[in-house]
């Protein structure tokens, strides 16, 4: 099947598209050429948009007199074909007229701060990483001056790549607005280090929280980088005084040898919780391929993730921001909740997906109501003073700067969060169904179930996605994956033998 035949919607993943890329030739979905005819698309998508804005201020970009040139950026982590995906997304791009700016390896957060730095004067950029997933899978990430692309935004650019032919490639120039003597030529490719600009926000972060002669001094820490694109984070933790003995895979290595790139891998946060304790560091760090996500492990190894790092995170915003609301997605609990009230905060439950949690968050500001972080139990956390970027470094930047203020008192960090109650019990039971119906009969199987069975104990509870169902002690939540063709059931109990009692709920209640 050649590229034009290949919908490239089959790869759509949530608001990325994500692929099998190497191994078996039988198996490949994501190859260079459908690499570039998907960069071709977000340049004309890219051009459609900037024509609305345009028209609704009545403005255009000026760059000498002449209408601005497209100028997009593209990066890679380490995974497998990366180099040659992030070859033809270039060759794509500046095959149309836009001016490209190759970044190399890199991350997904330094990709859109790119955008935010005016000397660069670049519109978007397309991150090459399937995120967290298993090595033989890549994928390509669309970023403009405003975030990551929405759902709605995906469709629309797999639809105009959809309906691009090769007649519409040859002019692309005139659509992409390239000056009038470039017009109908290649754009230009600029090779640019911009990792460095990157850390220059994190250092002035840090230096502002904790002086600038050596602020992290005295702070063992031991980062797992999981061999992505971002073992250079250990390197300028290390610039800045603090020990980083003991830390692992920070060599970019696309095969991922040590783990599956994923910060809530329990085999990685296995070993990342072995070698801080060898270590007797103060703290680790997990990283995920593209660094969007990460995790941390205390000093007694135990892991500090999913509600642990939600509580932490809380904890430390509340403190700047009394009063602030905390979006968390969907699969957060009621002893969260009580967590962040206890510190005067209010906690807004939404959907699964970094994209939607950062919405609401930015939803609320808009409508009047603080809230300074919107955060996944995957990792993924967008503080507000950041543009509500997901950036895993400036997470676990934040909480180191916590950590060494509370060396400082004789504290840890797990200190500020020994009142979170947590689970007995707890599991994530992924459901395979294929058929989009059945999933959404299902989840009214179970929301009648739990209406019409009120002996059972349970109250159906306020939840922005699938059915959310609380008793004293214990909770489940089903849901329709956002990525896959399956259910998601989610469940925690504090009493023995509390799950599997609600999973044979579930089991009899479905017919599974």
């Amino acid at each position: 099947m050649d590229n034009n035949e290949f919908d490239l919607r089959l790869l759509k993943s949530g608001t990325d598209l994500r692929g099998v890329a190497s191994g078996d030739s039988g198996e490949i979905q994501l190859t260079p050429e459908r690499a570039r005819h998907a960069a071709v698309g977000f340049a004309f998508w890219l051009s459609a948009v900037r024509e609305k804005q345009d028209e609704a201020t009545e403005t255009i970009k000026l760059t000498g007199g002449q209408p601005h040139q497209l100028c997009v950026a593209v990066g890679r982590d380490s995974r497998l074909m990366g180099g040659e995906l992030a070859e033809a997304v270039r060759e794509g791009l500046r095959s149309v007229g836009a001016r490209v700016l190759d970044v190399g390896m890199s991350t997904t957060p330094a990709l859109f701060m790119i955008t935010q730095h005016p000397q660069f004067r670049c519109d978007a950029a397309v991150m090459v990483t399937a995120s967290h997933m298993p090595a033989k899978y890549n994928g390509l990430k669309f970023i403009t001056q405003t975030g990551g692309l929405e759902s709605s935004e995906l469709d629309a650019l797999l639809k105009q790549t959809a309906s691009l032919t090769s007649q519409d490639n040859q002019t692309a120039g005139l659509e992409l607005g390239a000056p009038a003597a470039d017009r109908g030529s290649a754009g230009a490719v600029e090779r640019v280090d911009f990792i460095p600009h990157y850390l220059d926000g994190l250092t002035v972060q840090t230096v502002k929280s904790l002086g600038a002669n050596s602020p992290l001094k005295g702070l063992h820490v031991v980062i797992d980088a999981s061999n992505g694109g971002g073992g250079f984070y250990a390197r300028w933790l290390e610039s800045l005084g603090a020990d980083i003995s003991g830390s692992l895979n920070l060599a970019p290595d696309g095969m991922f040898p040590a783990h599956t790139p994923n910060p809530e891998d329990a085999a990685a946060i296995k070993a990342l919780s072995d070698a801080v304790v060898s270590a007797r560091a103060d703290l680790g760090v997990i990283l995920d391929a593209d660094c969007d996500r990460a995790a941390l492990v205390a000093s007694d190894g135990s892991p500090l993730y999913r509600e642990r790092l939600i509580a932490l995170c809380a904890d430390m915003v509340i403190r700047e921001t009394p009063g602030a609301a905390i979006v968390t997605d969907s699969v957060t609990s009621p002893a969260l909740r009580a967590f962040i009230e206890r510190r005067g905060g209010i906690h807004c439950r939404y959907k699964r997906g970094y994209k939607n949690v950062i919405n609401e968050a930015k939803r609320l500001n808009e409508i009047g109501t603080p809230c300074p972080l919107a955060i996944e139990t995957s990792g993924h956390a967008a503080f507000a003073d950041n543009r509500f970027l997901d950036d895993g470094m400036m997470l676990a930047t934040r909480l180191i700067i916590e950590a060494v203020r509370m060396k400082r008192e004789g504290q840890t960090l797990t200190d500020r969060i020994a009142d979170l109650a947590v689970p007995l019990e707890s599991l994530e039971w992924r459901i395979l169904m294929e058929d989009s119906r059945q999933r959404a009969a299902a989840l009214d199987l179970m929301r009648s179930w739990v209406l019409n069975n009120p002996d059972a104990g349970y109250n159906l509870a306020e939840s922005a996605e699938g059915v959310r169902a609380e008793r004293a002690n214990g909770w489940f939540l089903l849901r329709a994956s956002l990525h896959e063709p399956l259910l998601v059931w989610n469940a925690a109990s504090d009493t023995p033998g509390g799950i599997e009692r609600m999973k044979a709920v579930l089991t009899d209640v479905l017919s599974l």
